[in-house]
C-alpha cells in the first residue's frame, strides 16, 4: 500500500513538473499584437503598433510586384487583402528588425501562437500561408533564416499540388538567398531624376510619375553620379 502510495505521488510530481516545463516554453514564445490598417502589395502591410503606424516586410517570402505588374501580383494583393485587413494580428521577430528602407521585418501570425513548432507556423502563420497556396516564393535574406527549411517544405508542397502561380504557367522556384537588388547589375539599365539620390528598376515607377525630366543610365554609371539608393518602390 505504502509502495502504491508513493508510486501515485511520484507520478503526480513528474505530471506536475512537465506541466511547468509546457508552461515555461509557452512563456518564453512571446509576440506583440498589432492592427492591420492596410496592404500594400502581398508582402507588405502596415499596421498599428501601440502608438506607432509600422509598415511590415513579411520575412522569408517574396510574392510578385503590383508595380510594374507581375503575373500573380493582384490576386497575391488581394488575397492579403481579404485576410488581414482590420484584422489583429501577432508579430514575431527574427535576428534582424529592420531592412534598409526602415521597414518593419516580421512573422506576421494571424491567431496568438502558444510555440513555433512546424504544426503550429502551418496553422497560424501567415508567411506560411502565402507559401502553401501558392501567392508567393521563398526569398531567404540573412540573417533572418529561422524557418527557412519549414518555408522551403511548404513551397514544394504548393509547387507539388500546383496551386496559384505554380499553375500551368508556373514560374521557376527562387533560391535565391539575397534581396531581389541583385538582380541589377553594374550594366543593367536604370532610371533617376537629376536633383534626386535614388535609381530605379523601371521608368513607370510611381514616384517618378510627376517628374519633368526622367534620365536613364547604366547602374554603375548612375552610381557616379551620386543616386546610390535603390528607390524602396520599384527595387526591393
Amino acid at each position: 500500500m505504502k509502495k502504491l502510495k508513493s508510486l501515485s505521488v511520484a507520478l503526480s510530481f513528474m505530471l506536475v513538473f512537465t506541466m511547468s516545463i509546457i508552461k515555461a516554453d509557452a512563456a518564453t514564445f512571446t509576440s506583440t499584437s498589432a492592427k492591420v490598417l492596410s496592404v500594400y502589395d502581398g508582402d507588405t502591410i502596415t499596421v498599428q503598433l501601440g502608438k506607432k503606424q509600422e509598415k511590415v516586410r513579411l520575412i522569408g517570402v517574396n510574392t510578385p510586384e503590383l508595380k510594374p505588374l507581375q503575373t500573380y501580383g493582384k490576386e497575391a494583393a488581394n488575397y492579403t487583402k481579404s485576410k488581414l485587413t482590420g484584422k489583429t494580428v501577432y508579430l514575431t521577430y527574427d535576428v534582424g528588425q529592420r531592412d534598409k528602407y526602415g521597414r518593419l521585418l516580421a512573422y506576421v501570425w494571424i491567431s496568438k501562437p502558444t510555440s513555433d513548432s512546424a504544426k503550429e507556423i502551418r496553422a497560424k502563420m501567415f508567411n506560411a500561408n502565402l507559401l502553401l497556396n501558392g501567392y508567393a516564393q521563398v526569398m531567404t535574406v540573412q540573417p533572418n533564416s529561422k524557418y527557412a527549411k519549414t518555408f522551403a517544405t511548404f513551397q514544394s508542397e504548393a509547387v507539388k499540388g500546383k496551386k496559384g502561380l505554380w499553375g500551368k504557367t508556373s514560374p521557376a522556384p527562387s533560391k535565391s538567398s539575397t534581396p531581389s537588388t541583385s538582380k541589377l547589375g553594374d550594366n543593367s539599365t536604370v532610371y533617376y531624376v537629376p536633383n534626386g539620390k535614388s535609381y530605379h528598376s523601371t521608368k513607370s515607377c510611381t514616384t517618378l510619375s510627376r517628374s519633368k525630366t526622367i534620365k536613364s543610365g547604366k547602374l554603375k554609371d548612375v552610381k557616379r553620379l551620386g543616386k546610390s539608393d535603390p528607390c524602396n518602390k520599384c527595387v526591393k
